[in-house]
């Protein structure tokens, strides 16, 4: 797939994955708040991709079709590129768990042992939004 997918495309993926009804309700909740952060910094003149944010938004909870954890991050970044997902979509939903995870924390947490740190300005608001 690696292209971006529609707003309607990404709910269709949240469904196939088999995500609750609460998870795409909590998803949908997400992508309003991350639209609002986004459209507000963009009439300041930042730049962003909106439709990243978007997309990447509503589908940052895919690994809640496997789990509740915090492992949800990893195998939810793991369905994303399985599904053919761009890497900035797989990079916001690995990265918004925690609003980050640092290497060694991760570790402790039995994830594998890198930084799941948003970086990009779309991962940072997503990773907001969601707090």
């Amino acid at each position: 797939m690696s292209s971006m997918p529609s707003y309607e495309g990404a709910l269709k993926l949240l469904r196939k994955a088999g995500c609750s009804g609460e998870v795409v309700a909590h998803c949908i909740a997400v992508s309003r708040i991350a639209v609002e952060i986004a459209e507000s910094c963009l009439r300041k003149g930042r730049k962003l991709d909106l439709t990243l944010i978007k997309a990447g938004s509503l589908l940052h909870d895919i690994g809640r079709a496997v789990t509740h954890d915090v492992k949800h991050g990893v195998m939810g970044a793991a369905l994303a590129r399985a599904m053919g997902l761009p890497a900035s979509i797989v990079r916001i939903v690995e990265t918004h768990v925690g609003a980050g995870i640092p290497a060694d924390e991760a570790e402790e947490l039995g994830l594998p042992k890198k930084d799941y740190l948003p970086l990009t300005a779309e991962e940072k608001i997503v990773c907001y939004a969601d707090k």
